[in-house]
């Protein structure tokens, strides 16, 4: 029977399934389910349930049931927000929070590190560095010692599944890029290895990657970014760390900061064919 044009029909928000309701959510950003959870009882239900935070990882990426299953999460919250196969494991890789946030200076040679955002002597950054710094100028630079220093990535703690790190076994892509100025030359290296614990042994290397040392000449240094990267695969089980150092200086033993420039860093971990 058709409505009259004075009639009405109110639906609330309690009727709508909770599998739709489930979907529907699962589009909101998640900055902005904390206001959905006030809207009634139903939606908080929602909001705090596991099933919403599964269909988010599975709809994003975060989760992919061909490469991870049947690894699951037991918190699909706590794994939306960390990310652990999805992002760069790096922190601050080109100095946007400063010079230390995130990196442990192990050595500090001549006039130490410096973070800057001009050029400096070198060439124009390529998008894909842009990307990695999300955008912004902030590069690190060396000096005339060498300065040295590195990032223990605790992939457990990052959020990643020992079973599947052993089992699944995905790849390790690493890079980094440098530059060289154009009036000086200067040396640069990356060391990367993956660990099975951080106790420092020898005998914890599972793999190791060593880019370098790249030099660079006097007066015809190339002033190119370039890209220094590896992708470990088929590594065997017990990856639980990933150690990554770089180290440079000048070659002419010049006051100020005239050794590589540094920006990019990158740790991620990928399934073969994704």
């Amino acid at each position: 029977m058709a409505l009259e044009p004075d009639e009405s029909v109110k639906i609330t928000m309690d009727v709508i399934p909770h599998e739709v309701l489930t979907a529907v959510l699962s589009f909101v950003p998640p900055n902005w389910l904390l206001n959905c959870a006030l809207v009634c009882r139903a939606w908080r239900d929602v909001v705090q349930s596991q099933g919403l935070w599964r269909k988010m990882c599975q709809r994003t990426g975060r989760f992919i049931e061909k490469y991870m299953a049947p690894h699951y999460p037991e918190d699909w919250r706590e794994f939306y927000f960390k990310c652990p196969y999805s992002r760069n494991l790096i922190k601050n890789p080109s100095g946007k929070d400063g010079l230390e946030a995130g990196w442990i200076i192990t050595s500090n040679g001549g006039h130490g590190w410096l973070v800057e955002t001009s050029s400096g002597g070198s060439g124009v950054k390529p998008e894909r560095l842009l990307a990695i710094s999300e955008g912004f100028p902030h590069h690190f630079v060396t000096s005339y010692e060498w300065c040295v220093r590195h990032q223990l990535i605790d992939l457990v703690a990052e959020g990643c599944s020992e079973a599947l790190l052993d089992e699944a076994q995905p790849d390790v892509w690493v890079l980094e890029w440098f530059a060289a100025r154009s009036d000086c030359g200067n040396v640069y290296q990356l060391t990367v290895e993956l660990l099975r614990d951080s106790s420092g042994d020898p005998d914890s290397v599972i793999d190791k990657f060593t880019f370098g040392p790249q030099y660079a000449s006097d007066w015809r240094a190339p002033i190119d970014w370039n890209e220094a990267s590896h992708v470990f695969s088929s590594y065997g089980p017990g990856l639980r760390y990933i150690r990554f150092e770089d180290r440079s200086k000048d070659t002419r033993f010049w006051a100020g900061h005239y050794g590589s420039k540094i920006a990019g860093s990158f740790v991620r971990l990928q399934f073969r064919g994704k």
